[in-house]
């Protein structure tokens, strides 16, 4: 399980964390008013200087999905729509790519 992470990174402490802004809509997507990264812009898309620094952003972005409350209807947002890019329901873009071929290879065993 992803905790939260403790130190500065990239000049950005523990306590200072910015989330990306999330679109305040009607219908399907109603649920990311509730979503723990719902009030936060600038952090998502921070520049980082190396590959280090990156691997603790992300860590500390995780953190953040950790007790989401809507963490299920998030997971069931990225599937249906596919993103690809950046941190959703508490998977990176590359654990999300490899769940969704682990699954798609399952139903396409033979049974």
């Amino acid at each position: 399980p992803v905790g939260p992470v403790a130190g500065p990174v990239g000049g950005v402490s523990a306590e200072h964390i910015d989330l990306p802004s999330l679109p305040d809509e009607q219908g399907d997507t109603a649920w990311m008013r509730q979503a723990a990264c719902r009030d936060h812009t600038a952090w998502w898309h921070k520049a980082v200087n190396s590959p280090a620094d990156a691997y603790w952003l992300n860590q500390r972005r995780l953190a953040v999905c950790h007790d989401c409350p809507v963490l299920a209807a998030c997971r069931t947002y990225i599937d249906n729509n596919r993103h690809h890019v950046g941190i959703w329901a508490g998977e990176t873009d590359r654990q999300r790519v490899r769940r969704w071929n682990t699954e798609t290879d399952s139903r396409n065993e033979p049974t």
